[in-house]
């Protein structure tokens, strides 16, 4: 486990040369592949919210075997008192692997392949807490776009790892969007589904 700063996550997500930043400098996204997401609600309870992270955690190790980066863009978000909970818990992980730095500034962690439970812990708390943020997978091709509003988005640049993804999380009903419509503007404006003649499926 290692931390990295803003300037060392963005270094981290370039280095592949897959992974770009559009122009708002906000969203990251693949440079190529299908132009639309799979958009999930995040579920009501830390229960269903920490067995949603696992089974995505289990289908990047099944597939993948390999670890990857979980990065905080927004965390003050709702009541301080019970942000920090999230907060310690966190950070007390990393400290258990050796990364004393603060979340303030070093707000990504890079995860190895044997570190997928510290990573599944990390996801269930940016849902749970509401944050905002990305986790890459290292070495394959999706990534996860986490926002302030209860919900998080699947990127990827093969149609048919989406493909799979969808029927791997099909108990929590991700939808089908257009990019094109949950980037505009703010990036935080309610997504367009996509109809059923526009959804190439293999």
């Amino acid at each position: 486990m290692v931390g990295l700063t803003h300037e060392e996550a963005i270094g981290y997500c370039k280095s592949s040369g897959e992974l770009r930043f559009l122009r708002d400098k906000i969203h990251l996204r693949f440079r190529t592949g299908p132009r639309e997401a799979l958009l999930i609600q995040t579920p009501p309870s830390m229960q269903a919210t920490s067995l949603l992270c696992s089974q995505i955690v289990r289908y990047q190790e099944a597939h993948w075997g390999e670890g990857g980066l979980v990065w905080l863009g927004l965390w003050a978000i709702g009541h301080a008192i019970a942000q920090r909970v999230g907060w310690r818990t966190l950070e007390s992980i990393r400290r258990l692997h050796g990364v004393n730095a603060s979340l303030e500034i070093a707000p990504a962690t890079s995860f190895r392949g044997d570190e997928l439970v510290d990573e599944q812990v990390f996801l269930t708390n940016i849902l749970a807490f509401g944050w905002g943020g990305y986790m890459v997978s290292s070495g394959s091709p999706f990534i996860l776009d986490f926002r302030t509003s209860e919900r998080f988005f699947v990127y990827s640049s093969q149609a048919e790892v989406l493909d799979e993804i969808e029927g791997a999380l099909e108990a929590w009903k991700p939808v089908r969007v257009d990019e094109a419509s949950e980037t505009r503007g703010s990036g935080h404006l309610r997504p367009k589904p996509l109809a059923p003649r526009e959804r190439k499926r293999r």
